[in-house]
């Protein structure tokens, strides 16, 4: 499966000493700095009125905390509890040229793993929106993954464009989406997230509803879980997934994400969170990257397999160092226990704070974080 952050905007976090994804230039540890006010435009580039979107993933697992705009990577990694923030990805909507620049404020803790278009020092695009959308004229993707960790999203971008997003003029490259993954390897980093996990459940420092998505012998159960500041033990229940899936529907709508972009966000967790015979959703086949259940798998993956005899590869070590996740069995999702909930947007903008001058119309941000356990 593949992780992957897109502005619409979307984000990923990574921890470490990285290289760009498509490139060789390595991500320096970032640490918080004040505000300061990007570049802005000339008088003679033109603002009309735009909005930003934009949707991710926070994934902690007791070996990382990511933001990312996909799964993430299987890796072996050490034991302490890390986070990770993948795909942000943005878009932006407007009707008419429009000029800005966007600086992205990472919280103390966060590194950039990566990000599209590439450019060097601390995330910031100076960014012109042309007001359609860049059909067949735009800039390639990278071909191929030169990031230490072996994790590259950039490559499963073309899966996460929408017909409705204007085309960006960032330099020389012409693009549909923005794109930055993320990633914390402290733990303290998750101790600061709006619910915790503790020994004998979840404490929440706020009210809010959670859900625990398991699986037992090949079926999934979803059970809803209103969370307070007391600790709340993980409920058992022999719930389907139909809830789950309408509630993260109905909240990416109420976040302000379009029916294109939901589908993006299906096509990119649908298969880590409910496994891969989980058919896409309407929403997902409008767009112009249709996606069937079968192509839950990225595009490595489905060659690597192409590659074995009867659909069985050869060289699973190679598959290893793919950019997919690579579930227990066929299939399956990522984790078989997690805890699903939204964050609010001052707990988004504490991981990354988005600054544009000028400014937009509307930001909209939609970020789920799953809590494996």
């Amino acid at each position: 499966m593949n992780r992957l952050s897109i502005v619409s905007v979307t984000c990923s976090l990574l921890a470490g000493s990285f290289l760009a994804c498509g490139g060789s230039q390595e991500v320096q540890e970032q640490t918080p700095v004040p505000p300061t006010a990007a570049p802005t435009p000339t008088e003679t580039e033109a603002t009309a009125p735009y909005d930003l979107h934009e949707w991710g993933l926070l994934s902690v697992t007791r070996s990382s905390v990511e933001l990312a705009a996909g799964p993430n990577a299987r890796r072996m990694r050490p034991d302490p509890m890390e986070l990770t923030v993948d795909k942000p990805v943005v878009y932006v909507h407007t009707d008419a040229p429009s000029a800005f620049a966007l600086r992205v404020h990472l919280g103390a803790g966060y590194q950039t793993a990566e990000r599209w278009p590439e450019h060097a020092g601390p995330l910031h695009w100076h960014v012109h929106a042309t007001g359609a959308p860049c059909g067949a004229d735009r800039s390639p993707y990278p071909a191929e993954c030169t990031n230490t960790d072996g994790y590259c999203e950039a490559l499963e971008l073309p899966r996460y464009e929408t017909a409705g997003a204007s085309c960006l003029h960032v330099g020389a490259t012409k693009a549909p989406l923005l794109f930055y993954r993320l990633r914390a390897a402290d733990r303290t980093v998750a101790d600061r997230l709006p619910v915790t996990q503790e020994s004998a459940g979840f404490r929440a420092r706020r009210a809010t509803v959670a859900y625990r998505v398991h699986w037992r012998q090949g079926v999934g159960h979803a059970i809803r879980i209103p969370l307070g500041d007391t600790t709340t033990a993980p409920p058992d229940g022999p719930e389907g997934l139909d809830e789950v899936i309408a509630w993260l529907r109905t909240e990416m709508t109420e976040r302000g994400l379009d029916a294109e972009e939901r589908g993006a966000f299906e096509r990119a967790w649908w298969g880590a969170l409910f496994g891969a015979d989980l058919a896409p959703s309407d929403d997902s086949a409008a767009t112009d990257h249709p996606v069937r259940a079968a192509d839950v798998r990225p595009a490595d993956r489905q060659a690597a397999d192409e590659d074995g005899d009867d659909g069985v590869v050869a060289d699973e070590t190679v598959l290893d160092n793919l950019t997919a996740d690579v579930p227990r069995a066929p299939g399956a999702p990522q984790y078989d226990d997690v805890l699903l909930y939204w964050l609010e947007d001052a707990e988004i903008d504490a991981i990354a704070r988005l600054e544009a001058t000028p400014a937009p119309r509307t930001t909209r941000r939609a970020f789920l974080v799953r809590h494996a356990f």
